[in-house]
C-alpha cells in the first residue's frame, strides 16, 4: 500500500512540476533563451521537493524549498530581481491556496504548518496537482506579464505585498484556526481569487506603462521632427539671404583679386564660410528620423559641433527599421553620450553609422569620468531626465533583439563605447 502511495504521488508530482513550469513561463520574456542548466534545476527541484515531502512533510519546509527553486529558476530565465520576487511569491501563494483547499476538502487537518503531517490521501495529491495544472493554463491568458517593462518601485511593491501578505495570512490561519474546515476552505478560495485578480491587475499595469513609454517616445519623435523642421526653415531663410547678397560678394571678391589683395580675398572667403556654416545641423543623412533625433539631442544640450564627430555611410532615406525603434535606440545612446561628455572638460563624441544591404551598424565612443551605474547586473541610463530619457539599456537590447541584432559595450577609465548591429526584416 505504501509503495503504491509513493508511486502515485511521484507520478502525480510530474503533473504538478509541469504546472510550475507553466507558471514560470508566463513571466519569461519572449526573447530570453533557456539556460543550459534550466532542465537540470527542474529535475533537482522535483527530487528535492519529494525527498523533503516523504522524509519530513512539514508544510513550511516544503514552502521554503519551492521558494528557493522558483527564485533560482526565475534568475536563470533572465528575470530581474523584482520580477523574480514577484513571480515566486505569486506562484507560491497560488500553490499553497490550491493545496489547502483540496486537502481541507478531502479531510486533511493539521495542527500547524511547522508540524510533520504524515501521509495525505492519494485523491488529495492527484486532485491538487491537476487543479494546479488547470490554474497554470488560466495564467497563460496574462499575455503582458512577460513583457520587458520594469514597473516603478512603488507599483511593484503594491503588487508584491498583497500575495506576500496572503501567504503569511494563510500560514497564521492554518496554524491556529484549522478546526472549522468550511471557514478554511471559503477563506482560502477568496485569497486565491484575490491573488488571481492581483496578477490580472499587474498584467494591466504592464499594458498601461507600455503605452506610457510609447507616448514618451512619440513625444520625443514629435519634438525632434519639429526641431528639424525649424532648422530646415532657418537654413532656407539663410540661403535666400545669402543668394540675395551673392552678387555683391562676387563683385567685392573680383575687385580684391584685380587689386591683387589676395590676403584680403582669403579673409573675405573665410567670413563667407563662417556665415554659411550651419552649426546646428550635425547629421545630414537625408533620413528624417536619424537626422532629427541626432540633431535634436545634440542641440538640446547645446554642445559645440567641434566636440561631435559623426560619420555616416550609405544611409537611405527610408528602410524597414521602424521609426519608433530608431528613436528608442538613437535617443538613448546619444543622450547618454552627451550627458557623459558634459562632465568632461573638452569631452568628445565619435559616432559612426553605416547601412549596407539591410544591415544597420552604429558605433558611438565618448569620453567620460563618472562611475558606471549598474542596475540588476546591467548598465543603466545616466540621464537626469528619467521621465523622457529613461528608456535604459534593457529597452535598447529589446530593440536590437527585435531585429536579430547584437549589442556590445566596452569601456575603460576614460572611454565608453557602444556598438549595435541590426538586420532589416524582409
Amino acid at each position: 500500500m505504501m509503495m503504491a502511495y509513493y508511486f502515485i504521488t511521484l507520478l502525480s508530482g510530474v503533473v504538478g512540476m509541469y504546472a510550475r513550469y507553466n507558471f514560470l513561463q508566463i513571466f519569461r520574456t519572449s526573447d530570453s533563451e533557456a539556460h543550459k542548466f534550466e532542465k537540470f534545476i527542474y529535475v533537482a527541484f522535483y527530487i528535492t521537493l519529494f525527498f523533503v515531502y516523504f522524509k519530513y512533510d512539514t508544510p513550511i519546509l516544503n514552502l521554503l524549498v519551492q521558494l528557493f527553486y522558483l527564485s533560482l529558476l526565475g534568475l536563470l530565465m533572465g528575470l530581474n530581481i523584482k520580477k523574480t520576487i514577484l513571480s515566486s511569491v505569486i506562484i507560491i501563494t497560488v500553490l499553497v491556496a490550491i493545496d489547502s483547499v483540496v486537502f481541507f476538502m478531502t479531510g486533511y487537518v493539521n495542527e500547524s504548518v511547522f508540524v510533520e503531517v504524515g501521509n495525505h490521501s492519494i485523491i488529495g495529491n492527484i486532485s491538487s496537482d491537476i487543479l494546479i495544472l488547470l490554474i497554470s493554463l488560466v495564467f497563460k491568458n496574462y499575455k503582458n506579464v512577460s513583457k520587458s517593462i520594469d514597473l516603478p518601485l512603488i507599483y511593484w511593491s503594491v503588487v508584491s505585498i498583497f500575495p506576500l501578505l496572503s501567504l503569511m495570512l494563510m500560514i497564521v490561519f492554518f496554524s491556529f484556526s484549522t478546526e472549522n474546515s468550511s471557514i478554511a476552505i471559503y477563506s482560502t478560495i477568496m485569497i486565491l481569487v484575490m491573488n488571481l485578480i492581483v496578477l490580472w491587475l499587474y498584467d494591466r499595469l504592464i499594458v498601461l506603462f507600455e503605452k506610457r513609454l510609447e507616448e514618451i517616445v512619440i513625444k520625443q519623435m514629435n519634438m525632434s521632427y519639429r526641431k528639424q523642421l525649424e532648422m530646415m526653415r532657418t537654413a532656407m531663410v539663410d540661403l535666400k539671404k545669402f543668394k540675395h547678397d551673392i552678387r555683391s560678394h562676387i563683385i567685392s571678391i573680383e575687385t580684391l583679386i584685380q587689386n591683387k589683395r589676395f590676403v584680403k580675398v582669403e579673409e573675405y572667403l573665410e567670413e563667407i564660410r563662417e556665415e554659411v556654416k550651419d552649426n546646428s545641423t550635425i547629421s545630414n543623412t537625408g533620413n528624417v528620423v536619424i537626422d532629427s533625433i541626432i540633431n535634436y539631442e545634440i542641440n538640446n544640450v547645446k554642445v559645440t559641433s567641434e566636440l561631435i564627430k559623426l560619420k555616416t555611410v550609405n544611409i537611405p532615406m527610408e528602410f524597414s527599421i521602424k521609426d519608433y525603434d530608431l528613436t528608442v535606440l538613437l535617443s538613448n545612446v546619444f543622450s547618454n553620450s552627451l550627458q557623459a561628455i558634459s562632465n568632461v572638460e573638452g569631452g568628445k563624441i565619435d559616432a559612426y553609422i553605416k547601412y549596407h544591404e539591410g544591415i544597420f551598424f552604429l558605433s558611438i565612443t565618448n569620453d567620460f569620468n563618472v562611475d558606471i551605474k549598474m542596475r540588476n547586473g546591467k548598465i543603466s541610463t545616466s540621464h537626469r531626465d528619467k521621465d523622457n530619457h529613461g528608456y535604459g539599456i534593457e529597452n535598447i537590447e529589446r530593440v536590437v533583439k527585435k531585429y536579430n541584432g547584437e549589442m556590445n559595450i566596452k569601456y575603460d577609465e576614460k572611454k565608453f563605447n557602444i556598438e549595435v548591429i541590426m538586420y532589416e526584416k524582409g
